[in-house]
């Protein structure tokens, strides 16, 4: 999350209730007191994977776990700004034409990601039978492309998604989740009737694993060690590489290492992408020193949210199918991430 530490300023100068986030008053109060080192080092203390990592530091030499405040920090900011999707358990009101953009929520930025989750199971999400007892489902929609996820994030968007997806609008009679220690090539299915994303959280969870900061030190860490192990996996099975969102900072050197180690495995690797927002050029540097050489790199200075929308948009095309459903067309994830990895054509006037 960029701007972390204003935000949860925010949350607590701002936002918050009586009572509510009063130990972040202790967490601020640190660090004003690593403000000291800017006396003699030149060190980010409004950037939280820079703090995360002298705090580890000093967490390592004095032999002490990571203090739960900051973990709690963590946490508490994450699921503040990653509130979960609002939508009606019950459905009383019949679908209208604008079904695309609600069908996982009334919030634009839901149905956005929704359906950008629903395209990596290879599902598409229909309309059927007449208004005002019409219903809105998914279904399994065929290809030839498997995917899977990983991912540094703390939150539970994706896990969110998928529930809703499988309780909401899952297909009849298949079960959809996540599965986090899938082989590869065993996404798509498991014992016929489940499909499930292989998913690989590298630095824990906000529910159900432990946080584990995006700091330097993940040495002795088993408690995410199968997630790595999965995204090794993933890594060297790959043909194509995303990196969406991601700017490689250099404070977590261990996914640097992952990646080089996972890759140097792949035996068909054809091309690694990287969209990335970069007003300043410093991500696309990054990138450069350790892919630059590699023919198949591409980088893309782009807004994650722009690419999101650009695929929703191409997609939210409804078709009158002769069966009655009204289908709207399937993301197709590899032609709108080949379009917007396109440099943007310049034309000047004549």
């Amino acid at each position: 999350m960029r701007d972390f530490i204003q935000k949860s300023k925010d949350m607590y100068y701002v936002d918050k209730r009586p009572g509510q986030y009063d130990y972040f008053g202790e967490v601020f109060d640190f660090l004003e007191r690593l403000s000291v080192i800017k006396n003699f080092a030149s060190v980010n203390l409004h950037d939280i994977e820079e703090v995360l990592s002298l705090i580890e530091m000093e967490s390592f030499v004095s032999g002490k776990a990571l203090e739960q405040r900051f973990v709690r920090y963590v946490t508490d900011v994450v699921n503040h700004y990653t509130p979960k999707l609002q939508y009606d358990a019950v459905r009383k009101e019949p679908w209208k034409s604008d079904w695309f953009d609600r069908c996982f929520g009334a919030r634009r930025v839901d149905n956005l990601y929704g359906h950008f989750v629903a395209s990596l199971l290879n599902l598409e999400v229909v309309l059927g039978g007449s208004y005002p007892n019409n219903t809105v489902k998914a279904r399994p929609h065929p290809s030839d492309t498997e995917y899977s996820v990983v991912t540094v994030n703390y939150d539970l968007v994706v896990e969110y998604l998928v529930e809703h997806l499988d309780v909401q609008l899952g297909p009849e009679g298949i079960r959809l989740g996540v599965a986090p220690e899938l082989h590869h090539h065993a996404v798509r299915r498991m014992e016929g009737r489940v499909i499930a994303l292989a998913y690989a959280k590298l630095h824990g969870s906000v529910e159900g694993m432990p946080i584990v900061p995006p700091t330097w030190n993940k040495t002795g860490r088993v408690d995410v060690a199968d997630a790595w192990g999965q995204a090794h996996r993933s890594l060297s099975e790959a043909n194509y590489v995303r990196v969406l969102g991601y700017s490689l900072p250099v404070t977590d050197t261990y996914v640097r290492y992952l990646l080089l180690s996972g890759l140097r495995g792949a035996k068909n690797l054809k091309g690694i992408d990287v969209v990335c927002k970069d007003d300043s050029g410093d991500v696309k540097r990054r990138y450069g020193q350790l892919f630059g050489e590699l023919p198949g790199y591409r980088f893309k200075n782009g807004d994650i949210y722009d690419y999101l929308e650009r695929g929703h948009d191409r997609s939210n095309i409804v078709v009158r199918e002769a069966n009655g459903l009204a289908s709207a067309a399937a993301w197709k994830l590899e032609a709108l991430h080949e379009e917007f990895m396109q440099p943007a054509t310049i034309v000047l006037p004549a």
